[in-house]
């Protein structure tokens, strides 16, 4: 039966402090848990060494703030729900042993330790037996083993035997124990039935796994015990996304005040410092914090991307350590000392590497870390397999629901031979490839609304083979490489799909080609443009016949040019459409954002105008003097998201890298990309007319409830209606290394942009140019 997650699961670090049962629970550590064992095991892991243990004091503090004690003649009690109280502790301090040493590592990791800790516990000889290592480290440090003899047992309350231990199944991570019952329960068990909405936006779905259970109620715990929660994982695993929906949903948000911040290459500690000041207020002289009776809690997402100076410090995690270990910094224009209270800081990273660098361990040793590792093959089928077969199963004909399954296998298949077989070089930086990939493509997918005809299961495999070559076969550079992705698309629809790969291509093969290569690839085409731009509902369908798709596109170049100031000079050869196309898709996504690559006057910028055109979005463009600096720079970006935010159609910002006067640009876009906003970028005034603006957008989705918004829940819709209604288009040139460090520094221009790579111009787009 589905459960509930325990709440008094953080209990367990209170029952230890229970001045009765402070021997029995010293037993348990004695037997079970050692500084030296901990260490020697896992040191190998991405998380680095658990965080050194100190004794409990004498009484527990409950949530109330009171101090209790419990009478030891209560310890057998059997009217206790769910067992004895020896059962209760003894449960509880496993869950926090496995919770605090035991999920500082990978996946492999976890299986280790889960096989060390269950063979200790059945017989603690075995250390000796089996493992030497962690035996020389315990003899270092002086450990005696436990005998267990009449004494020791009548001294501490253990014996040697755990009442109720965790199953064998799985990694003992993978257990929680629920004290009314008094068993273990699998944290899958503990999820609720999950739904998929029919108006949801895909963007906005998120799947109940097992990790998103267990980050959500460990950082519950532990910042409502003011510790700190570190999550550590790679790129797209949602561990950012599931500590914000912690601090900003799940927490009550009248007692807990969310601070983001979302660190990059170039941020500083100054811009640190300003952000948190900008979002604390003057308790009194000297002391600044949340409004009283609040607690402000600083999320720090990509913590430890900063650079590191050339003394070996990152001056911005320097700045949150001054701050976690003497509750303040000093105020850079007073010269004066200044005390934060109320604060807790939280954050996420991803494992060093890859433009990531290590962390002062003097900054770790204050957080309890939470390692979260990429998910396995059964995680990401019961996520995206919810996802498709929501939506398949809401109109479309049964060969088409029956794709399910297909589109995601096929998929997953993609992604891991992608991350195998394109690996990055200096020359091919970009070649990076996480789960937010692997989301675009079913993303694209589902953009096939029922009807118009779509049926069948060739017509799916059409459509997932152009939603792949979008994600990973747009970004290609060299032809052994697109050659490699026409062989493995090959596979996928022969061996997934079970279609056959040639004839299901044959009405859009050129007619000199013998087999269905990426020339004929090219020329498939799915958009929403052969509709109006003015329509209300724009079908996102295929586009069989080319000609007509080229007189419509120039169709609206034609448009364009009579209704601009600045007309385009433009030959629609088929080179130009393809990418007007795959522009088009993006900016069809909500939040949907591009980075376009190729050398100066390959036509990035005029096709992304022609693509604006198309879609009837509203065009933002700086425009780059002498005398522009950050200023500047800073009032356009307001004018950009006031205009996103609080407009009635979407915008696109087209930026191109010879605007980059100085690299904060390139910071402030990672900024937007990432978080849909640049921080504290308006002041308090400029806020509430913000807000105003934003209340008749906010009373057509909430109706009445509109009303009762506060200032901090209308701008927080503001900055969600900019990520959604913002796009975000980069014109970079890949020549020099300028390219590669930025990719590298700002890691969002990968990770939330579509890459579009522009090679030259082939022979029939030359000769167009030339004939006209």
């Amino acid at each position: 039966a589905n459960r509930a997650p325990p709440q008094r699961v953080d209990s367990a670090p209170c029952l230890l402090s229970l001045e009765d049962e402070e021997d029995q629970a010293y037993g348990c550590i004695e037997y079970l848990e050692d500084d030296g064992a901990s260490e020697a095991l896992f040191l190998d892991g991405p998380g680095g060494r658990a965080a050194k243990r100190r004794k409990p004091g004498p009484s527990v503090v409950t949530d109330s703030g009171s101090d209790q004690r419990q009478s030891s003649s209560d310890d057998d009690a059997s009217h206790l729900e769910g067992g004895s109280r020896k059962k209760h502790i003894e449960a509880c301090f496993l869950f926090a042993l496995f919770w605090s040493t035991g999920v500082t590592s990978d996946a492999d990791g976890r299986k280790k330790y889960s096989v060390f800790v269950r063979e200790a516990m059945e017989n603690i000889g075995v250390i000796e037996e089996k493992y030497g290592g962690v035996a020389t480290a315990l003899a270092v440090r002086k450990w005696i083993k436990p005998t267990f003899g009449d004494d020791e047992v009548k001294e501490t309350g253990f014996n040697g035997n755990v009442e109720c231990g965790p199953p064998k199944d799985g990694d003992v991570q993978d257990w929680c124990y629920d004290p009314s019952a008094g068993t273990w329960v699998n944290w899958v068990d503990t999820l609720e039935k999950f739904s998929v909405d029919d108006d949801a936006e895909f963007s906005t779905i998120m799947v109940p796994t097992a990790c998103t259970a267990q980050l959500s109620y460990m950082c519950q715990t532990l910042i409502k015990q003011h510790l700190r929660p570190l999550v550590c994982g790679p790129t797209g695993t949602g561990k950012s996304v599931s500590v914000v929906k912690c601090v900003t949903e799940e927490l009550d948000q009248a007692a807990y005040k969310p601070i983001q911040l979302g660190f990059s290459a170039k941020t500083s500690a100054m811009m640190t410092q300003d952000i948190m000041d900008g979002q604390l207020g003057k308790r009194r002289k000297g002391v600044f914090g949340p409004p009283a009776g609040q607690t402000a809690v600083v999320f720090v997402d990509d913590m430890n991307m900063p650079e590191v100076e050339t003394y070996g410090a990152q001056p911005p995690i320097e700045l949150l350590r001054q701050l976690v270990d003497t509750g303040g910094y000093y105020d850079l224009k007073e010269k004066s000392w200044v005390t934060i209270v109320d604060t807790i800081v939280c954050c996420a990273m991803g494992p060093p590497g890859g433009g990531r660098n290590g962390t002062t361990p003097r900054f770790l040793r204050h957080f309890s870390l939470l390692c979260v590792d990429s998910f396995a093959d059964d995680t990401l089928t019961l996520i995206f397999s919810t996802v498709v077969e929501a939506s398949l199963n809401s109109g479309y004909p049964a060969d088409v629901a029956s794709c399910a399954s297909s589109i995601v296998n096929a998929t997953m298949r993609t992604y891991r031979e992608a991350m195998r077989s394109l690996l990055p070089t200096p020359s091919k930086s970009h070649y990076t490839f996480n789960l937010r990939d692997f989301s675009r493509v079913v993303q694209g997918v589902l953009m096939q609304r029922p009807g118009d005809g779509f049926g069948g299961r060739a017509a799916v495999m059409r459509l997932w083979t152009h939603e792949a070559c979008r994600v990973f076969g747009d970004r290609l550079t060299d032809d052994a490489d697109r050659a490699w992705f026409v062989r493995h698309a090959k596979t996928m629809c022969q061996d997934v799909f079970r279609e056959d790969f040639e004839s299901s291509f044959d009405g859009i093969r050129p007619p000199d080609a013998k087999e269905t290569n990426y020339a004929t690839l090219r020329r498939l085409f799915w958009g929403d443009y052969m509709s109006p731009a003015d329509d209300e509902d724009r079908p996102y369908s295929e586009v069989p016949d080319l000609l007509e798709l080229q007189q419509r596109t120039e169709s609206y170049l034609e448009d364009f040019n009579n209704n601009s100031k600045k007309p385009m000079d433009l030959v629609m050869f088929m080179f130009a459409i393809e990418h007007v196309s795959r522009i088009a898709r993006v900016l069809r996504m909500p939040g949907g954002n591009a980075l376009l690559v190729g050398v100066g006057g390959s036509g990035r910028q005029s096709l992304s105008i022609l693509a604006a055109e198309m879609a009837g979005y509203s065009l933002f463009r700086i425009e780059i003097t002498k005398t522009y600096g950050m200023t500047e720079w800073r009032d356009d970006l307001k004018r950009l998201m006031i205009e996103a935010g609080s407009g009635d159609r979407p915008v696109v910002f087209l930026f191109s890298d010879t605007q980059i006067a100085k690299e904060a640009f390139v910071e402030d876009i990672n900024n937007m990309l990432n978080a849909g906003e640049v921080p504290n970028i308006f002041p308090a005034d400029e806020k509430v007319a913000i807000c105003e603006a934003v209340r008749p957008f906010a009373k057509e989705k909430f109706g009445r409830a509109a009303s009762d918004m506060s200032p901090l829940q209308l701008y927080a819709y503001f900055i969600q209606r900019v990520k959604q209604f913002l796009h975000i288009v980069l014109a970079f040139s890949p020549i020099g290394s300028a390219f590669r460090d930025r990719l590298r520094l700002f890691p969002s221009l990968v990770n939330c942009c579509a890459i579009d790579w522009f090679t030259a111009w082939p022979g029939d787009a030359l000769l167009a140019v030339a004939e006209k």
